[in-house]
């Protein structure tokens, strides 16, 4: 069965929404996670960027935490990371990063962070209760690898189990001194005796069957397979699912293939199991999990294509940055640009939304690099940032020819200047203030639709006469409207009744109708 984005992030943040039940003592939850995530855990939302160091604290006076981040977050939080897998720490700590863009496990390995998949055949919170106990055991920080599709298959958790919180402690004991001092520590003995310490108990506990299970059957036929994608696995061979990623339990693996005939790897993302098993006999089954549509309803594909209607009112090259979340997920399947790309031309044709974007670097980007081309000078066109309104909040003073176009993605109460909510007026309002080369902050008030319910009672029907597929509908490429054998056609069980299409089309071919 093929899941469209939109199923997978509902499912996704019903089973995240669970992860405050876990038997830690505090939790955290990045502001970079997809939207619907954030809406569902918005009392505990923290800046991504300094959420691991937060977690740290905990830990380090002896309290369990954990962290719930992105792999954009994983990349920004890597000093500390690093610093703890050496120092070590004292009540459990684990990040729990949500696969959205990159395979991480290559880079934990890089970072010397133990890392583990997660099984989507099992309930979330208690598999995070056992990763907390792993990190307490061996004195590490744990991150716990969700890729994106994977919580869609999962079970939801119906037992929590209270947690008596222990008092907070520093231990000042003469033998462990500087222990929190990644400088001093790198070069005191006694330091490094308890490191060498931690990672053998580690390297203990990655060969145990509990996280990692074996399911054996044909001894012959052996299948190695990531816990991510456990679903995936052989039917008919004996199974190693592996959770351990970094370090693996390389005895076990060896064991089970020393006398195998035919060797399966199943896994996802750059294949790392391929890469770290290296067994020139083994046949590799890749998981992919693409998605080609965005979420029926999202407001950013729309406010992107009202941004390039403006700039071709006004025939000049503005500068579109934007920050990474769900919406650009679809940039992962972007096809190649065409040939004439580097210059603006009358036979330049954007396909959909993504030609729109012009610079996406990181989670909290968009309004940084925005400013800093402003303050170069540029005069070509306008410098626009298209985030959402936390970061718009934290924008502060702007330069002249910037311009903050933000998104109230979670439908939160707001004092800035509103953006008009329908299309035509809104490409209108657009190529004004961009003439006007003026700073500028500004908000639609379109939230997530799977954040914030919408409850636009309309029924949308194609007038197939009227319809002379041009294609200007596809370009915000909504999962719930395509081109099938030559016509487009709505799919009702996609579509959030948002009218963005019925909008679009210049033909009046897509009509919206009030009961």
């Amino acid at each position: 069965m093929v899941q469209m984005l939109s199923q997978v992030l509902q499912k996704t943040s019903e089973i995240l929404s669970t992860l405050p039940k876990a038997e830690t003592d505090h939790f955290l939850a990045s502001r970079t996670l997809p939207y619907p995530v954030q809406k569902q855990l918005e009392k505990f939302l923290e800046k991504g960027e300094a959420i691991l160091a937060k977690a740290a604290g905990y830990s380090i006076v002896g309290k369990r935490a954990l962290a719930l981040i992105t792999d954009r977050d994983l990349y920004s939080n890597t000093s500390i990371l690093k610093s703890l897998s050496f120092t070590g720490i004292r009540g459990g700590l684990t990040a729990v990063v949500l696969e959205l863009f990159e395979d991480i496990r290559f880079f934990t390995e890089k970072i010397h962070t133990p890392c583990i998949d997660y099984d989507p055949r099992k309930p979330l919170t208690s598999y995070v209760n056992k990763v907390l106990e792993y990190s307490e055991a061996s004195e590490l920080p744990f991150i716990l690898r969700i890729p994106l599709y994977s919580p869609a298959h999962a079970e939801t958790e119906t037992e929590h189990v209270e947690r008596v919180s222990p008092r907070p402690y520093f231990n000042k004991h003469w033998l462990r001194p500087y222990r929190w001092n990644i400088i001093a520590s790198r070069t005191l003995p006694k330091c490094i005796e308890d490191h060498k310490r931690n990672i053998k108990i580690l390297e203990k506990l990655c060969e145990e069957l509990e996280l990692n299970q074996l399911e054996e059957k044909d001894p012959k036929k052996v299948a190695i397979v990531s816990a991510s994608c456990s679903r995936e696995a052989p039917e008919d061979e004996t199974t190693l699912i592996l959770a351990f990623m970094n370090p693996l339990p390389k005895k076990t693996i060896e064991e089970l293939t020393a006398k195998a005939e035919k060797i399966t790897i199943v896994d996802s993302g750059r294949l790392y199991l391929k890469e770290k098993i290296r067994l020139d006999k083994a046949t590799v089954k890749k998981v992919e999990k693409k998605y080609e549509k965005t979420c029926g309803g999202c407001p950013f594909p729309y406010l992107l294509y009202a941004i390039a209607k403006a700039l071709d009112e006004i025939n000049e090259v503005g500068v579109v940055c934007t920050d990474t979340n769900c919406h650009v997920i679809t940039l992962l399947t972007q096809p190649d640009f065409p040939e004439n790309y580097q210059i603006k031309s009358i036979s330049f044709f954007q396909r959909d939304f993504r030609d729109i974007i012009d610079i996406v670097l990181s989670e909290n980007s968009a309004i940084d690099i925005a400013r800093a081309i402003a303050e170069a000078g540029y005069q070509d066109g306008p410098v626009i940032a298209v985030t959402d309104l936390y970061r718009a909040t934290q924008a502060g003073k702007l330069p002249p020819n910037l311009y903050i176009l933000a998104v109230n993605t979670l439908g939160a109460k707001h004092g800035y200047r509103k953006l008009p909510s329908r299309l035509d007026d809104l490409i209108e309002y657009l190529a004004k203030i961009f003439e006007a080369e003026e700073s500028h902050i500004a908000v639609l008030d379109k939230p997530c639709p799977l954040a914030v319910k919408i409850d636009n009672n309309i029924e949308l029907k194609i007038d197939e006469e009227l319809c002379d597929k041009c294609g200007e509908c596809l370009k915000i490429l909504c999962e719930a409207i395509s081109l099938e054998a030559g016509k487009i056609v709505l799919k009702e069980e996609y579509c959030r009744k948002c009218g963005h299409c019925a909008e679009i089309c210049s033909r009046n071919a897509i009509v919206a109708l009030s009961p």
